[in-house]
């Protein structure tokens, strides 16, 4: 969830033909947001990932899956009291297949499939012509790559890696404050996720690697909303850009134990349209 510009005073005295005119907002003093908000978005991203290290299919080069672009579900709920704190709770899951990878050992097609599920304790400020929401809360990260892998000379098999992890995360939001009913907002977010991997494929039935890890991420996003007052409901409607990056989220990939640091990154970058209101 993000900020928005709160109720407006006095909704009754609009005329119910000039209900969905657009509002003349406050822009400066301190007010504090309150109330439900709920909103839904579609998420326009192109997972990119680092190369395999004796990864799925290739033993000669290092190759990574291209992935391309996907379009993806994000909702939210969140309530924030007159005194500025609040709870809020958000779920995203992002599905991708890639195209057909390959060099002179054999070739290999990968599925991912990304989602997480954030909880947050909030609070809300006001710096003038600023809103401020400073949240602190945790992550549950549910990451699967899924390989249909063709060996030359080997036959085909079906390579599988997850993780399951939770940690915490922070973040802090910026809202600007105009009379217009479009503002700027910009959000960074960070935190890691703490959890296990399991790699396992049909090549044979005892083979499983276990370990467990520890993922940091980042998250960014600068976007324009843009606000309506519909009766005793403010509306808004957003256009974003953002980007989530991994450093280390490719190791998930390798099931050969080595685990090396480099080029192992997973970014996730790409543009965002939602609607929401609050009530």
């Amino acid at each position: 969830m993000e900020p928005t510009q709160g109720h407006l005073a006095q909704p009754s005295r609009f005329p119910l033909a000039n209900r969905a005119s657009t509002p003349t907002l406050p822009t400066s003093g301190s007010r504090k947001i309150s109330g439900l908000e709920a909103g839904i978005e579609a998420v326009f991203a192109k997972p990119l990932l680092g190369q395999e290290h004796g990864g799925s299919c290739c033993q000669s080069d290092l190759r990574a899956p291209n992935h391309g672009l996907t379009v993806s579900p994000r909702i939210w709920l969140g309530w924030m009291s007159e005194n500025g704190y609040g709870l809020r709770a958000r779920y995203y899951s992002l599905s991708s297949a890639s195209a057909v990878y390959s060099d002179a050992d054999g070739s290999a097609k990968q599925r991912l499939k990304y989602t997480t599920a954030d909880f947050e304790m909030a609070y809300h400020d006001s710096w003038t012509n600023w809103d401020v929401i400073w949240s602190l809360g945790a992550r549950y990260l549910d990451m699967t790559t899924r390989a249909e892998i063709h060996r030359n000379g080997y036959g085909s098999f079906l390579k599988l890696s997850t993780f399951k992890g939770i940690g915490p995360l922070a973040s802090v939001e910026l809202r600007r404050r105009t009379g217009d009913g479009l503002s700027p907002f910009a959000l960074f977010r960070a935190g890691f996720v703490a959890g296990e991997i399991r790699a396992d494929s049909n090549i044979n039935d005892d083979f499983l690697y276990v370990v467990d890890d520890v993922f940091d991420f980042y998250e960014a996003k600068a976007r324009l909303e843009y606000l309506r007052l519909w009766g005793g409901t403010t509306l808004f409607f957003r256009g974003a850009v953002e980007a989530m990056f991994m450093p280390r989220a490719a190791a998930i990939l390798d099931g050969t134990g080595d685990q090396q640091e480099d080029n192992e990154h997973l970014a996730i970058p790409g543009g965002t349209v939602s609607f929401g209101a609050r009530f």
